[in-house]
């Protein structure tokens, strides 16, 4: 189930003067700095506190604009041995049994006079702070400090400027940083339909990593990316800012429309066709969750035809065209699987999971994107660290993940 063609996305790309375009901001007076205490609230809640600025206007508005929907999947087979090794899923114990989720009404929310605090996106409106904008950010990072009470952060702002004009928000805990936060918690929120006043500029992390400039290259293809970047230690105080909640749930509700932007992404490499291609995506230069017995699982593999791809090596058009191209994926669970929004419905993927951190993430976006899915759980060697499993050292029993992959379609013996 794709959004390609969906209405939403014609405004967007429409009339694009193929450019990327800086915009540039003014200094904040030394009595408008927003440093101080802030008391955490959701955005639901902060509509209903009905503040306003000094014009009058409303501080926060919400405007519904994705309608509720169900998204079936299928229920996952796993190898349930009681005797086995304990199964720690996210995001919660026996998700791989849910066979659908459902997603409400999606709004988007316009904040005047709004902060946004550093490239992790934390955003304050009045004496609140933004609870939505807190995922996946660990305060201390980011010049902010908690307690003594737990819904209270008081934030020191060193570099602060102000953003005239309409803004969206394209800003995410990791987005900085992580290939899978800037696609799916960053590029996703792009499905905003555009108003009739729409925003003037993009707001973004700073532009360090080539993958950043790539996908942003790719996308100035179809419209212009007037932006405007934040750093880790800098502040922005935004005259009107467009706020997009995560559209997918965190990784585990995915809507359907927000894959949109990733077809309109692969049409930038012109044609396109499933050749069949079938690839293993090594995680041989990753530090996290190491795959001890990764060489055998690539010595399989490429006896049966798989190229092994190392994505990191690859700017973000070959990796779409790789993922597009692809038939049969196979992968450790790894950020390189959000390549997953590229692939073609009806292409397979089987994922290697670690016991200590199932996540079911790819899981549910493989199945909204139409692909059939399947994996097999390997082992961690010793305890679990139930606050960081990921430095865990890992291993699949090679006789039965060569069972699995046969029965499955992904080789034959």
């Amino acid at each position: 189930m794709t959004a390609s063609g969906d209405p939403l996305f014609a405004g967007l790309f429409a009339q694009a003067p193929h450019a990327r375009r800086k915009v540039p901001t003014t200094a904040v007076h030394m009595d408008e700095r927003p440093g101080g205490r802030y008391r955490k609230i959701d955005l639901d809640a902060l509509v209903g506190l009905g503040l306003t600025d000094r014009n009058g206007r409303p501080m926060v508005e919400c405007r519904p604009f994705l309608s509720s929907v169900r998204v079936d999947i299928e229920a996952v087979a796993i190898d349930d041995d009681p005797a086995g090794p304990e199964l720690h899923e996210e995001p919660y114990a026996g998700a791989h049994l849910q066979t659908h989720f459902n997603i409400g009404t999606t709004a988007y929310y316009i904040l005047r006079d709004a902060v946004v605090h550093t490239s992790a996106g934390v955003v304050l409106v009045g004496d609140y702070l933004v609870g939505d904008t807190l995922a996946n950010v660990n305060p201390h990072a980011y010049d902010m400090g908690v307690g003594p009470e737990p819904d209270v952060f008081r934030l020191s702002c060193r570099k602060t400027r102000r953003l005239p004009g309409r803004a969206l928000h394209l800003l995410a805990g990791g987005g900085d940083t992580s290939y899978y936060h800037w696609l799916i918690d960053i590029l996703a929120r792009l499905t905003v339909p555009v108003p009739d006043d729409p925003p003037d500029v993009l707001v973004l992390p700073e532009l360090i990593l080539p993958f950043q400039v790539d996908s942003l290259q790719m996308l100035s293809q179809f419209r212009s990316i007037d932006h405007c970047t934040v750093g880790r230690d800098e502040t922005l105080v935004v005259d009107e800012l467009i706020f997009v909640p995560n559209l997918s749930g965190f990784g585990w509700a995915h809507r359907p429309e927000s894959l949109g932007i990733f077809d309109q992404m692969r049409a930038t490499l012109g044609d396109v066709n499933p050749r069949g291609r079938r690839i293993y995506v090594s995680r041989q230069n990753a530090s996290a969750r190491p795959l001890v017995n990764e060489g055998e699982v690539i010595e399989l593999l490429s006896r049966h035809g798989y190229e092994i791809v190392e994505l990191e090596k690859l700017d973000v058009a070959t990796q779409a065209r790789t993922f597009a191209e692809a038939s049969h994926i196979v992968a450790p669970h790894g950020g390189g699987l959000a390549n997953l929004v590229f692939a073609h419905a009806g292409a397979a993927v089987f994922e290697l999971h670690l016991n200590h951190y199932v996540n079911w993430c790819f899981q549910r976006l493989a199945n909204v994107r139409g692909l059939r899915y399947r994996c097999l759980v390997g082992i961690g060697e010793g305890p679990r660290n139930p606050d960081w499993p990921h430095h865990t050292r890992w291993s699949v029993d090679m006789g039965r993940l060569r069972e699995r992959l046969a029965q499955d379609g992904f080789i034959a013996l």
